[in-house]
């Protein structure tokens, strides 16, 4: 995701038609296990503000939360 956001390796990060690749108001972060990610990647998306829902809130087989990550 950094490369895609404009960060990391610049020779990545600039691989694309455009930079950055992908504008962080398009990205929305679906059904990842906190866990998994560990604590220095949900600083950096809390610090962003992107839009992230983990799965520990995710309700039910149908649906997530209406409010997003605190």
């Amino acid at each position: 995701m950094a490369h895609l956001l404009g960060d990391g390796a610049p020779g990545l990060a600039r691989l694309g038609p455009r930079y950055p690749l992908l504008p962080a108001e398009r990205l929305l972060l679906f059904g990842f296990d906190p866990i998994e990610v560990g604590p220095d990647t949900l600083d950096e998306v809390r610090q962003r503000g992107l839009p992230a829902w983990p799965v520990t809130t995710i309700n039910g087989p149908w649906g997530a939360r209406s409010r997003s990550w605190p």
